[in-house]
């Protein structure tokens, strides 16, 4: 398992940023399901709100092998009020299948934790998904589906303690 580092993309610079920006600006609907320019815009619309954030995640030598980020608001899904959602999620297409976005989400629930114990409470977080394999990661990570809404899953993520595990909320 390769390694990764996270960096909030709004930090990067010199030659990791204009990478991570080449890589955005190239995805496709077809391989990547989402489309470039757009992801980049939404990337940079996400960066202007307070709180949300966009991790690229690389590895020892600096490579950008994927992102991941947390926002209030991800197109018509709106965070519940002690939560967030999980949008953005991209593994670089010769890294899938390697574990890497396992990494990410692990790393991700990892982040929540952290922002739980702030609080002293737990944090709901969501996402969208219609990606199988997506959906089988997320699934494998303690998220759930959500009966009111098709192509929503959600987990209920606890603070570090004795009951310090993420926790699934149906």
């Amino acid at each position: 398992m390769v390694r990764l580092t996270a960096q909030p993309a709004a930090l990067l610079d010199g030659a990791r940023r204009a990478a991570f920006d080449a890589w955005v600006a190239g995805m496709t609907v077809a391989a990547d399901r989402e489309d470039g320019p757009g992801f980049a815009a939404w990337i940079a619309e996400h960066a202007a709100v307070a709180g949300d954030v966009t991790w690229a995640f690389a590895d020892p030598d600096g490579q950008v092998l994927a992102t991941a980020s947390l926002v209030r608001i991800d197109r018509e899904l709106v965070a519940p009020a002690d939560g967030w959602v999980l949008a953005g999620v991209n593994v670089a297409r010769a890294w899938r299948g390697q574990g890497i976005g396992a990494a990410v989400v692990a790393w991700i629930l990892d982040e929540l934790r952290r922002r739980a114990a702030v609080t002293h409470r737990p944090l709901t977080v969501l996402l969208q998904a219609d990606n199988p394999a997506a959906v089988r990661l997320y699934c494998r990570h303690g998220f759930v589906a959500d009966d009111r809404r098709p192509g929503v899953y959600r987990l209920l993520v606890a603070p570090p303690g004795p009951a310090g595990s993420a926790a699934a909320q149906g």
